[in-house]
């Protein structure tokens, strides 16, 4: 009986594990691009606007040109031809197109994720030969 119930622990812990991993949640909004001389933005604009918790992994598909970007989970109130919102340091796209990451501290009511690219990012150099980029899709706690 004891060993029967532990296998039965085992199996459900397994289950749960594998339903966090199958079924993060893919975020609904509405994609769009933007662009000026040294700089070029791809960003969701969320509905409905989202709380994220410190440790969510949000992993955002995207394809382009450009080789370093930066990520902005923009709040509700926040203006968006400013750095409000920027999440840590530049990123290198990987190959595959899928940019990890994970949140150091909670981010309320967030309305919009971008990903910036061009030359420059509010006066910081990225690509110094440019490149852009497209939000293919984002997803939370895959």
């Amino acid at each position: 009986m004891t060993r029967r119930w532990l296998v039965v622990l085992i199996a459900a812990v397994a289950l749960m594990l594998v339903q966090r991993t199958a079924f993060g949640v893919e975020l609904a909004g509405t994609p769009d691009q933007s662009a000026g001389s040294n700089w070029q933005s791809a960003y969701m604009d969320l509905d409905p606007i989202r709380d994220f918790k410190k440790g969510d992994r949000i992993v955002i598909r995207v394809e382009g040109s450009a080789e370093w970007v930066k990520v902005r989970l923009l709040p509700k109130n926040g203006n968006p031809s400013q750095p409000t919102g920027i999440v840590g340091s530049k990123l290198k796209v990987p190959a595959g197109g899928k940019l990890v990451v994970d949140l150091a501290e909670d981010r309320p009511r967030v309305r919009q994720i971008s990903v910036h690219a061009g030359k420059e990012a509010w006066g910081e150099v990225l690509n110094p030969n440019g490149g852009e980029i497209k939000v293919l899709g984002i997803d939370v706690n895959p």
